[in-house]
């Protein structure tokens, strides 16, 4: 059996990935802030966005960010259901999540749901998203809803 200060800092690896992912959606909401939202990112991240693209390396990744305002100007992120596992080495983590969004595509009000699978890694004392990867379950036109247009043009 594991010792009371192992099993606390589990816990504590744990809350820092969730509020690492606080804090990647809250750069989303903000605008898309490129750089508040690369600064959570390793150097060598792979970002996978199923139909938005897949990203890789931090400037691949910060230039999806400082352009995809354009097409979403406005969003809101919910999050939930967060599995977080850390590997025995301690430095290294998988995720999964469930995100609702709503999003302005354009002029559209639309929302959206996914799944994220990820990889985190410990860098330099704090969690980091090594890999992020976005599955779509649908992303509608409010109006139509997921079951008449489970996927909006982007």
């Amino acid at each position: 059996m594991t010792s009371l200060e192992e099993r606390v800092e589990r816990l504590e690896q744990r809350e820092a990935i969730r509020q690492l992912l606080v804090d990647f959606v809250a750069g989303c909401d903000a605008g898309y802030d490129a750089d508040r939202i690369i600064a959570l990112f390793t150097t060598d991240a792979v970002m996978e966005l199923g139909p938005l693209g897949r990203y890789s390396g931090a400037e691949e990744i910060h230039g999806f960010f400082a352009g995809v305002a354009e097409q979403i100007p406005f969003t809101v992120h919910l999050q939930t259901n967060y599995e977080i596992e850390i590997a025995a080495s301690g430095a290294e983590a998988s995720g999964r999540w469930y995100g609702f969004e709503t999003p302005t595509i354009g002029e559209r009000a639309c929302w959206g749901a996914f799944t994220y699978e990820d990889t985190y890694r410990l860098v330099d004392g704090a969690w980091r998203i090594a890999r992020l990867e976005q599955r779509f379950h649908f992303l509608t036109a409010f109006e139509d809803g997921w079951v008449k247009t489970p996927r909006v043009a982007l």
